[in-house]
């Protein structure tokens, strides 16, 4: 029986494991709040762990200087 909220194609996509990277001194444009101004952004196996201004970088992580650059979401 299915209901409404069922996902009649659930996505099967995952992910592959990768090193972690740092988008660093970048002016970052949230959705949600206010300009970031030398932001830095971490990923970790695909997916955002950390924005903002004051942000620790794992030390694995590759860095990405993006000085001059805006982010945006999407």
């Amino acid at each position: 029986m299915s209901r409404p909220a069922d996902d009649p194609f659930p996505s099967t996509y995952r992910a592959p494991a990768s090193r972690p990277f740092a988008i660093r001194n970048a002016t970052i444009m949230t959705a949600a709040g206010p300009t970031i101004p030398n932001g830095t952004i971490v990923v970790r196996d695909g997916k955002i762990v950390a924005v903002g201004a004051n942000v620790t970088v794992p030390a694995d992580a590759e860095v990405v200087d993006a000085k001059g650059k805006v982010v945006t979401p999407g």
